[in-house]
C-alpha cells in the first residue's frame, strides 16, 4: 500500500538523478524484507476464500482412492506450511524426513519460499496430527506401488518436469501413482476440485 507507493517513488527520484537505486543495498533489501514480513497481506477475505474450516472439510471428504490420498497430503502441507502453488510443486522426496524431538515424531518438509527469494523453511506435522498421517499415507502409497523414488537433490526448476521419482507429489492416472511431477496448474486444478 502506502509504504510501497513511497519507496517506488524513491527509487524513481534517485533514478532520474542517477544515483545508486536504494533497492540494491543488501541493508535496505533485508528492511523492506522485514517490513513486508511483519506488514503480511491485510484485507477482507473474499466470500469464496477458502477458509481453514472449509479446507477440513473438504480435504476429510476425499475419498480414499490413490488420487484422494495425494491430494490429502498435498492440501495438509500447502495449508500447515503456508506453500504457493509453485513451492508445492517442487518439493522433492529428498526434502522429507522423519526426526523425533522429545519424544514426538515428526514428518519434516524443507520447503523453498520462491517469491521471497530462495528463503528454505522447515515444515514440521506430527506423524500423529492429521496432516502427517496424510502426508505417511502418500509416502506409504508411493513406497507400495513400485514408484520410483529418487532422493537426488534435483535442481528446484527442474522437479516440475521430472519423471525420475524425484518429486512428491504426482500424476495419479487410474489408480497406481505414476512419475510424472505434479505442475502449478495441476495444483490449482487439486486446490480447485476439493473447494467445490
Amino acid at each position: 500500500g502506502t509504504l510501497r507507493l513511497h519507496f517506488a517513488a524513491i527509487k524513481r527520484a534517485h533514478r532520474e538523478q542517477r544515483l545508486p537505486l536504494p533497492h540494491e543495498d543488501p541493508l535496505v533489501r533485508r528492511a523492506w524484507k522485514g517490513i513486508q514480513r511483519l506488514q503480511g497481506k491485510q484485507g477482507v477475505a473474499s466470500p469464496d476464500a477458502l477458509t481453514r474450516d472449509k479446507l477440513i472439510q473438504a480435504i476429510e471428504a476425499l475419498p480414499p482412492t490413490p488420487r484422494g490420498v495425494r491430494d490429502r497430503a498435498l492440501l495438509w502441507l500447502g495449508f500447515s506450511g503456508a506453500m504457493r502453488r509453485s513451492e508445492l510443486a517442487a518439493v522433492r522426496v529428498c526434502d522429507v524426513a522423519f526426526r523425533r524431538q522429545k519424544g514426538v515424531d515428526w514428518v519434516t518438509v524443507e520447503a523453498t519460499r520462491r517469491k521471497t527469494g530462495d528463503e528454505v523453511v522447515l515444515v514440521g506435522l506430527r506423524v500423529d496430527s492429521p496432516g502427517g498421517k496424510a502426508l505417511v499415507a502418500w509416502l506409504n502409497l508411493l513406497a507400495d506401488s513400485g514408484t520410483a523414488l529418487s532422493m537426488t537433490a534435483t535442481a528446484l526448476d527442474a522437479v516440475a518436469k521430472s519423471t525420475d521419482g524425484t518429486a512428491l507429489f504426482r500424476q495419479v492416472p487410474r489408480s497406481i501413482p505414476g512419475a510424472q511431477a505434479l505442475s502449478e496448474q495441476s495444483m490449482r486444478l487439486v486446490v480447485r476440485r476439493a473447494a467445490e
